[in-house]
């Protein structure tokens, strides 16, 4: 869900300045430079969290709302699972909870993706969003959200594995095992999930949409179940959000990133789970 060809001139300059990004990221990561960071939340997501860095994004909203210190460490591109073919694998939802739980994202700051952020602005966030997760106090953090889903549906991700529960290339395996690294470090902690709703892409609506494993209200339901499993709180974003067909522009501007109206619509539902 991130696309942004730039020219060739301007894609060099950004080059650079996201290999110079990635040196001091590395470097601090070798020297543990880093001074520990407290945060009350995690919002942890793909490019509908991690791409909006405004004021209007639903991660400043929530901080302001509240007045809890909130820190967006949502990724564009990234899914809940592991897609074991994709570059953003290693900043799936997956694979940044192993890191969380032993407190190393050497792994995430080596990999960082540097010339498709050349040719991606948007993404320009990432190396600094890593370099600041890792030197954050996560025992002392008290709410993870989790906003994942979309990217899985739209890639043909399996919901599940009857088989292995916790297989790290399906949906809900990967949100049982991020679930699993999260309460390991804050076991006190609450953790919110967040489910995707219907969406609008070149391709159709997410109602209608199959991708072998079922249309994306289907993704919705089994993200609802799967949370009263673990019993972690769940965001019904799909339901009760009132994004239909007639309206889907107005909540997601492009069909897929909510607008201001869209962020304030997940806000107000986010804020119910809030003690």
């Amino acid at each position: 869900m991130n696309s942004k060809k730039l020219e060739p001139k301007k894609t060099i300059c950004i080059l650079i300045a996201v290999i110079l990004a990635v040196a001091v990221l590395l470097l601090s990561l070798f020297l543990n430079r880093g001074r520990r960071q407290v945060y009350d939340v995690i919002f942890f997501g793909d490019s509908r969290v991690g791409n909006d860095r405004t004021e209007t994004a639903i991660s400043a909203l929530l901080a302001e709302k509240t007045g809890l210190k909130v820190f967006n460490a949502g990724i564009g591109g990234t899914t809940m699972a592991v897609t074991n073919d994709s570059v953003f694998d290693i900043y799936s939802m997956v694979s940044l909870s192993k890191a969380l739980a032993i407190d190393d994202f050497s792994a995430q700051a080596a990999a960082i993706p540097v010339q498709y952020i050349a040719q991606n602005e948007i993404l320009y966030y990432m190396p600094e969003t890593i370099e600041d997760l890792s030197n954050i106090d996560i025992s002392k953090t008290k709410y993870f959200i989790i906003e994942h889903c979309s990217n899985d549906f739209l890639s043909g991700i399996a919901l599940d594995n009857p088989e292995n529960p916790y297989d790290e290339t399906t949906l809900l395996g990967g949100l049982r095992i991020s679930v699993s690294n999260i309460r390991k470090i804050v076991p006190d902690a609450k953790i919110i999930v967040i489910s995707t709703c219907n969406t609008f892409t070149i391709e159709g609506y997410g109602d209608e949409l199959d991708f072998g494993y079922g249309t994306e209200e289907d993704y919705a339901i089994a993200q609802k179940q799967a949370a009263y499993e673990l019993g972690v709180a769940f965001v019904d974003f799909y339901h009760d959000s009132g994004i239909t067909r007639e309206n889907i522009m107005e909540y997601l501007f492009d069909g897929l990133h909510p607008s201001d109206l869209g962020n304030q619509v997940l806000l107000e539902l986010i804020l119910k789970e809030f003690d």
